[in-house]
Parts: C-alpha cells; structure tokens; sequence
C-alpha cells in the first residue's frame, strides 16, 4: 500500500503502533509529497496519523492507493479518538 501525505509542518504516521512515515519539517508550505510504501499483514490495521502545526495555519491531505494505484477505502471505529490529548 502506497501511503501519501501533504501538510505544511509535522506529520506522522502510524500502522498498528509502528512508525511508517515521519515528516518533521517546519515550513510555511507543504514540502513533498510525503510516500511511504507498506505492506500490510492480513486482517484489520490501525493506521494512525498525527499532525501538528508548529508554524502556520496549513493545510493536510492524505491519501492511500494499492499496489495498482486505486483508492484504499478505510474505515473509522473510533472518530477522534485522542483528540485534544497533549
């Protein structure tokens, strides 16, 4: 699975708990895109993504594609789960 991300400051990205994809920079425009390709274990993932602005009011996109560059549908269990922590 292909894993991309866009965003103007910090960003991190998670699958069941392990790092995948770091992005520290501290810009006043997005820098990347930011790819990470992943191979996934069968059955559910957690994917997890923090992103945290440090310098300017930005923008985050992000997307993920299979191995033939179509869309991965997700789904949420938990909307916002952590939100507002830190």
């Amino acid at each position: 699975m292909r894993l991309e991300t866009v965003a103007g400051d910090q960003v991190v990205m998670l699958v069941n708990g392990q790092p995948v994809l770091e992005a520290l920079q501290e810009q006043p425009r997005p820098v990347g895109p930011n790819v990470v390709e992943v191979l996934l274990p069968p059955g559910r993932n957690l994917l997890r993504v923090v992103q945290y602005q440090v310098a300017v009011r930005g923008h985050f996109a992000f997307s993920s594609t299979d191995a033939d560059g179509q869309p991965v549908r997700w789904q949420c269990d938990a909307a916002h789960e952590g939100a507002g922590a830190g």
